[in-house]
């Protein structure tokens, strides 16, 4: 084979090729290898013939013949080929020419892959797609492994979060995706993205298309829960994480927005899930040599997820926290407040000032009623009275937002019209 005609194929093979020694790419994928004989035609007594010899990818069969690049005779390839069949019923001129074609791309894709990981360092590359058919055979043994599971539509990981924990085995570089990025194969499909750049190369300029997926909604606990989800689907799907460890994982983490917090403490956020998801990723990565199952399949991360999280760089990050002023709304059932509240900067009664000129708690006499929003916001009093004209319902005064002061309401319409029955009565 010339160096023009490697030059030439390997251009027609970069969209598709992937760097690295793993199950997903071309050169040692065993689906790809099967798809592309089917392609050929190659007969299925011929390949299993191969299968048997242990020519099951095309990096074996590029090595099995001759080595890549280097001349043999016609005679010389036959030979080879009714060795590998024996005594069996001779093959046809288009057995042989099926094989001979699938030899030739099986040398230049080990050579367009050598060439590419020699030129563009593997770290600074974007995930390369997995070939079709190695996709499809891991996600139906994906889909018959976990039957009580429903990977489909939204439920279903992306493409692009499939190739990118595939590079992450390929290159043994555990990198942590936020939940935003674990995107579903259905908004790949709706909402997808297509840019055009112009790129400048030394000799030459070509017109590239990217394409880009929304963000996930991460923003309620039910969707950031769908997130991690495919996350972990994506993680089963490249070997690197077991499907079972990371819902262990993630049920033992969602545990503690559900946890009753201590007394003048605030629950846990979703926020502070988030920074300890990135903080167990990091954990991870900074003391797991290698991500890789070993010899006997074990999986380093699947035992290092548990242990990541109950580390205390972690588990700081999932504490309740004190509660702000103004975190709960303040209700007000008699003149004074609950002892709670008191202590600095709280009087026993009357209502406490702040500096945008709102009040903590709602006028004495307003059962059920608030002095800010759910929020932390401050709420004018005047204005659920009827005696603020400084800005519109909805809008916003020097005293505080003009919405509706009963608590959970916080509606664009005054106290004294929409709850007239609940106004107390004038002595």
């Amino acid at each position: 084979m010339t160096h023009l005609e490697v030059e030439f194929v390997a251009e027609q093979l970069m969209c598709s090729k992937t760097c690295g020694s793993s199950m997903t790419s071309l050169t040692d994928s065993e689906a790809h290898f099967a798809e592309r004989a089917k392609e050929y035609e190659l007969p299925v007594v011929l390949l299993q013939c191969l299968r048997d010899a242990g020519v099951k990818s095309l990096g074996n069969l590029a090595f099995a013949f001759s080595r890549p690049g280097q001349d043999f005779s016609e005679a010389d390839f036959e030979a080879w080929v009714k060795s590998l069949v024996g005594d069996g019923a001779p093959l046809s001129i288009g057995a042989v020419a099926s094989l001979r074609r699938l030899h030739f791309e099986a040398e230049v894709v080990v050579t367009a892959s050598l060439k590419a990981l020699v030129e563009q360092p593997s770290d600074s590359q974007s995930a390369k797609p997995i070939p079709y058919a190695e996709r499809v055979v891991r996600m139906d043994r994906l889909k018959a492994s976990l039957q009580g599971i429903v990977i489909e539509g939204s439920t279903e990981p992306s493409q692009s979060l499939l190739d990118e924990c595939c590079q992450q085995y390929d290159l043994r570089i555990l990198r942590y995706l936020e939940p935003s990025k674990c995107t579903s194969r259905e908004s790949e499909i709706t909402a997808t993205k297509t840019e055009k750049k112009l790129k400048l190369n030394v000799n030459n300029m070509t017109l590239q298309e990217t394409k880009t997926i929304p963000d996930a909604d991460s923003s309620t606990a039910f969707s950031l829960l769908q997130c991690f989800r495919r996350r972990g689907l994506a993680y089963e799907f490249s070997q690197l994480i077991s499907f079972r460890a990371h819902e262990k994982y993630i049920d033992m983490l969602f545990k503690h927005l559900s946890a009753e917090p201590p007394p003048n403490y605030a629950p846990t956020t979703i926020n502070q899930l988030l920074r300890a998801d990135r903080e167990v990723f990091l954990y991870m990565s900074q003391n797991c040599k290698d991500i890789r199952p070993d010899v006997a399949g074990t999986r380093p991360l699947d035992n290092m997820l548990l242990e990541a999280l109950k580390d205390y760089h972690t588990s700081f990050h999932l504490m309740p926290l004190p509660k702000e002023p103004g975190y709960h709304p303040w209700r007000r059932e008699t003149g004074d407040q609950d002892s709670e509240y008191k202590g600095k900067g709280h009087k026993g009664k009357g209502k406490t000032k702040n500096k945008s000129g709102g009040s903590s708690v709602a006028p004495r006499g307003m059962v059920g009623c608030v002095g800010r929003d759910a929020k932390g916001r401050n709420i004018c009093f005047d204005f659920n009275l009827g005696e603020c004209r400084a800005a519109p319902a909805g809008g916003s005064c020097k005293k505080g937002r003009h919405v509706c002061f009963k608590a959970n309401c916080y509606k664009t319409h005054a106290f004294k019209d929409a709850h007239a029955s609940e106004m107390p009565a004038k002595d």
